[in-house]
């Protein structure tokens, strides 16, 4: 007994310990998470509108530079059929551009390049103007100067394009982001970019900032956690040793309720709280083993009564119907077959109003045994109504689904009643799912059975 007792108590203490520490996890973890969500999208957000700024000012000095071509283009128009001239002006822009440069630190620039493939300016990189670079591959092997040449042909507004290229006093390549304008009739391609790693930088730099205070916290969380945790054992050993009398009986209960009637002895429970305890005890007891009972019996009575018909004991038309949009929802979604038999029984009016509506309920009943028998495992049957009976059969193609509604006609046939001159026959329509919903399903199934009735009973459509 007494080592019972002390597991119990130290269950306690250890769960209280364990709640503890996974509060304290927990939160630990979801403050981290949001500041690392939170990071992640500020970060989206700083490079975003880095990448946003950026192309505006790419698009800007290119176009600035366009209009600048123009204007020098407009003053010296009358003059632009001699070659000499149209050579010169070209070298003026040429020079001038050369010696632009913009960003924040000053170190962006704006290149020329003609539709050969050579440089005729590059603020940079002074060293590759005047060579032909047409076959000149990034990192990706792409030979992005006929990339250029190519886009800025394509959108005469000019476009954006990416590929890698060295960084000033490095050897190394980075992503690069350019704007890039064609001016076809000098059949030139002026473009600007920015190293799109440079946000990556400021980012990084966040993310450190962000991970010291992480660690921060972290240190915070475990002495507050630490703290709570002797704080706790403190107290369980102080509701140990209140409680500790009042358990000794709830033990006993305990170890007996299980296999025998017993009642707990309230005038042994010391705390109000606990005596309430253990007369809802005593009452759960007397009430528990009644109420589980009913409870089972009418949840079954009461799903049976929703999904079953009364009659024949096959499922309902409602459930039917459910069914079928679940079933049709899967095949759709699996890329399976489905097939769905409607029959009916032939001139079953005649059968209630020469033998009655006893005999007629019989023979209800006894076809929908021989249908539920023949579907078997491949499906489900149901009353869709009257003497009409739906079976719905998952995975079952076209072919296979009538075989097994042949069998049914056949044996339903050889049927023998108490009024031995009584013979059934029946109809039915088969169909393979397509592209239906339920109803344009069952309709088609049903169209079919009424061409079965009309060519002359007794046969099975598709």
């Amino acid at each position: 007994m007494r080592k019972i007792r002390r597991s119990i108590v130290r269950s306690i203490f250890v769960h209280m310990i364990t709640f503890v520490v996974i509060t304290g996890l927990v939160l630990g973890y979801m403050w981290i998470n949001r500041e690392y969500s939170r990071f992640n999208d500020e970060a989206k957000i700083l490079r975003n509108e880095y990448i946003q700024n950026q192309q505006i000012l790419l698009k800007n000095e290119v176009n600035r530079i366009i209009e600048y071509i123009e204007f020098e283009k407009a003053q010296t128009e009358a003059k632009l059929k001699e070659d000499i001239v149209q050579k010169h002006l070209q070298d003026k822009i040429c020079k001038r551009i050369s010696q632009i440069r913009f960003g924040y630190n000053n170190d962006q620039y704006i290149f020329i390049v003609n539709y050969k493939g050579i440089e005729l300016v590059n603020g940079m990189f002074p060293k590759v103007v005047g060579k032909n670079l047409w076959d000149l591959k990034d990192d990706n092997g792409i030979k992005f100067v006929q990339e250029e040449i190519m886009i800025a042909k394509q959108n005469p507004e000019g476009a954006f394009t990416k590929q890698n290229w060295f960084k000033k006093n490095s050897d190394k390549t980075s992503e690069k982001l350019y704007f890039v304008k064609a001016i076809p009739e000098w059949q030139w391609v002026i473009g600007t970019g920015i190293y799109t790693d440079e946000i990556e930088a400021v980012i990084n730099a966040k993310r450190i900032e962000m991970e010291k205070e992480v660690k921060t916290r972290i240190i915070k969380i475990s002495i507050i956690v630490l703290s709570l945790i002797l704080l706790v054992g403190i107290l369980a050993k102080i509701i140990k040793d209140l409680i500790d009398k009042s358990f000794k009986v709830f033990f006993s209960f305990f170890e007996k309720a299980s296999s025998e009637y017993v009642e707990i002895d309230v005038d042994k429970i010391y705390y109000s709280e606990l005596k309430q305890l253990a007369n809802s005890a005593n009452n759960m007891i007397k009430e528990r083993n009644e109420i589980e009972n009913k409870i089972k019996e009418m949840n079954n009575e009461l799903k049976k009564i929703s999904i079953t018909d009364g009659l024949t004991g096959l499922y309902n038309h409602k459930y039917m119907y459910e069914n079928l949009e679940k079933e049709i929802k899967r095949a759709n979604e699996e890329q399976k077959p489905l097939s769905i038999i409607m029959l009916d029984i032939d001139h079953f009016k005649k059968v209630n109003d020469i033998y009655g509506h006893q005999c007629g309920d019989k023979v209800l009943e006894t076809v929908a045994k021989c249908i539920e028998t023949h579907v078997g495992q491949a499906g489900i049957v149901g009353r869709y109504g009257g003497e009409e009976f739906l079976s719905i059969l998952p995975q079952q193609n076209l072919e296979n689904t009538y075989k097994i509604a042949e069998k049914i006609r056949k044996e339903i046939k050889e049927l023998i009643f108490d009024y031995k001159e009584l013979r059934i026959t029946i109809s039915g329509g088969v169909v393979q799912l397509d592209i239906e919903t339920p109803i344009e399903l069952v309709k088609k199934a049903d169209e079919l059975l009424y061409s079965a009735k009309a060519n002359g009973r007794d046969r099975i459509e598709i």
